[in-house]
């Protein structure tokens, strides 16, 4: 699917001012930059942008993603909200530090091989790749290694309870079995209570056309 264009414009804006040297997506995003790599259409919410970045770097890396934002959106009025930056039209960018989520990660999901994974995938580099706008054209962005990412979405949805997090957990895992066909998954999923063997709840996604 295609992202919406405000989203696009801001990725470029990003990619332009180098920080997706240091920035990583989470979320939404990142999930259709694992559908674009994986080759499939899924439909992930896109309500706010969620970006990673490296522990204590924060209260760094924020005036610069401000700059870019200013750029890309040059109309559009910005204001701090905590770590997070919000545009007048809604447009809300949350940024992580990296030291944080794992935190969170453990004390929902303390299994040690999924720790080890996920706590490497954080001290890595970021994973280049795209999303489309609608405009059809790419913008390149970074995320989170798609099995971390996976493992991440299965501990929110075993802290949030909801039916929309566990589906957000489901098509995570099917992507990061697409593109690395890995086996790491399994010990957080277990935990988590998720059969991911029955492809029947994966209905967002689809085989894109070639």
């Amino acid at each position: 699917a295609l992202v919406p264009q405000p989203v696009a414009d801001v990725f470029r804006a990003f990619d332009r001012a180098g920080l997706w040297q240091a920035c990583m997506l989470l979320g939404g995003c990142a999930t259709h930059a694992h559908a674009v790599e994986a080759r499939v259409r899924v439909e992930a919410e896109l309500a706010d942008i969620d970006l990673l970045v490296p522990d204590g770097l924060v209260s760094d890396v924020l005036p610069s993603i401000g700059g870019a934002l200013r750029a890309a959106r040059p109309d559009e009025a910005w204001h701090a909200d905590g770590t997070a930056i919000v545009g007048s039209s809604g447009l809300r960018i949350h940024v992580h530090d990296a030291s944080e989520v794992l935190e969170a990660f453990i004390a929902t999901l303390p299994e040690l091989d999924a720790i080890r994974a996920v706590s490497s995938a954080l001290e890595g580099a970021p994973r280049a790749g795209f999303v489309v706008g609608r405009d059809g054209l790419a913008a390149p962005v970074a995320t989170l290694d798609p099995t971390a990412h996976a493992v991440l979405k299965s501990a929110q949805a075993v802290s949030l309870g909801s039916e929309h997090a566990r589906d957000a957990a489901l098509v995570a895992v099917e992507l990061a079995r697409l593109i690395e066909r890995s086996t790491a998954l399994a010990p957080a999923t277990t935990l988590a209570g998720l059969d991911f063997d029955n492809h029947d709840r994966i209905r967002p996604l689809g085989r894109a056309r070639s």
